[in-house]
């Protein structure tokens, strides 16, 4: 839940504790999985940036 809503690994870990590993290892996977989507959506900014840029004329 805190992960995909922009709380920082450091803040959870501090939050968990000594959690057992396998909760650690889900939020770890949390984190890729919206590390992912975010990137998908910078890709998506860019490649519109330069469709908008390549329509400007020279």
């Amino acid at each position: 839940m805190a992960a995909p809503n922009d709380v920082p690994v450091e803040t959870v870990s501090n939050i968990l504790g000594d959690a057992e590993a396998v909760v650690k290892t889900h939020y770890a996977r949390v984190i890729e999985e919206k590390t992912a989507r975010d990137m998908a959506k910078f890709a998506e900014r860019m490649r519109k940036k330069k469709q908008v840029n390549n329509k400007r004329p020279p």
